[in-house]
């Protein structure tokens, strides 16, 4: 992607825009908004349409110079998405994150990836995208398919990369990490057999199961508990009565917490003191021969117990015959 300069004639420009995507605005109508000079507005302007992130149209009545006045929208397609994101990460995601746009992004693309999960058949697989589109937009949508990334990293997705604005976001990414747990075999085969799809893989994968399942929940009980443990944190600051306004990173087997509003660059509110493999060895050696449910489910009202492998073995058998 070309080098955007995104200087604060840039933001200014483009908080127009990310707070009203369904409007066009002309030059005219952003030096009324912006009372800046009219370099500060077309050097911005020339950028984004070159880099298709704003989309051009002409006025069909002609003014009295003959020329047709350009008219400048926010482009809703993946490739400026995709764009805004990776420049808004550099620059400060709390206003992208907040943006109508990201609403605009989040509505236009979740029928799609549903639509591309229905083909298993499966409402879990529906319901956990529906909420890692709310909690994780940005890498979600432009995954394709959000239950791979459950396996490319395993399981760290439950507990990292996502967006907490509010109270009610604490419930919904408890609620994330439940739908993959309550039903971790169906998921779980949804996600493989995505990738056999995927890389037109042929082989039977039958063979691998009983070893890909005791991997699965050797992963799971580390994340599960690094889960735990940033519940902890939100809950903490939640009764301090700090502004609920965090991003969950996972940086180099790490979990860092920050305050939105002053990611990236700032230091950590919350840091675990050690990588999430060594945390859990450290604390709790618990058996590999079931899957431990997070301790935030229980106080959820959810009664939950461990999955014993051969429970899930057997599932997960009974989706690829």
């Amino acid at each position: 992607m070309d080098e955007i300069n995104i200087d604060k004639h840039m933001c200014r420009v483009l908080e127009v825009f990310l707070q009203n995507p369904a409007k066009s605005f002309d030059y005219i109508d952003l030096r009324k908004l912006l009372k800046e000079s009219e370099t500060q507005i077309r050097d911005p302007l020339r950028e984004l349409e070159r880099a298709k992130i704003l989309e051009v149209s002409r006025d069909r009545g002609r003014p009295h110079s003959g020329i047709r006045v350009k008219k400048y929208r926010i482009s809703d397609d993946l490739e400026a998405f995709s764009k805004l994101s990776a420049m808004y990460r550099t620059k400060g995601l709390n206003y992208f994150i907040k943006s109508k746009y990201i609403n605009v992004i989040k509505e236009k693309f979740k029928p799609i990836l549903i639509e591309e999960a229905s083909r298993f058949g499966f409402k879990s697989v529906k319901d956990f995208i529906e909420l890692d589109i709310h909690l994780s937009p940005i890498t979600s949508i432009q995954s394709n398919f959000p239950p791979k990334l459950l396996i490319s990293q395993p399981f760290t997705r439950i507990f990292s990369d996502a967006y907490i604005l509010n109270e009610d976001d604490i419930k919904k990414f408890i609620d994330r990490a439940y739908i993959f747990y309550s039903n971790f075999a169906e998921i779980f085969a949804t996600a493989i057999q995505y990738t056999i799809t995927e890389r037109h893989d042929n082989r039977n994968h039958l063979s691998d199961i009983d070893s890909l399942v005791k991997q699965a929940i050797f992963y799971w009980n580390i994340s599960a508990h690094s889960f735990d443990w940033a519940y902890s944190c939100l809950i903490d600051a939640l009764k301090s009565g700090d502004e609920i306004n965090f991003y969950i990173d996972f940086v180099d087997g790490v979990i860092e917490i920050h305050k939105l509003k002053s990611y990236p660059g700032s230091i950590a509110l919350y840091l675990s003191e050690d990588t999430v493999v060594s945390n859990y060895f450290l604390s709790e050696p618990i058996p590999l021969d079931s899957l431990r449910p997070c301790i935030p489910f229980r106080k959820n009202g959810v009664a939950v117990e461990p999955i014993r492998y051969e429970q899930i073995i057997s599932d997960v058998k009974s989706y690829f015959k």
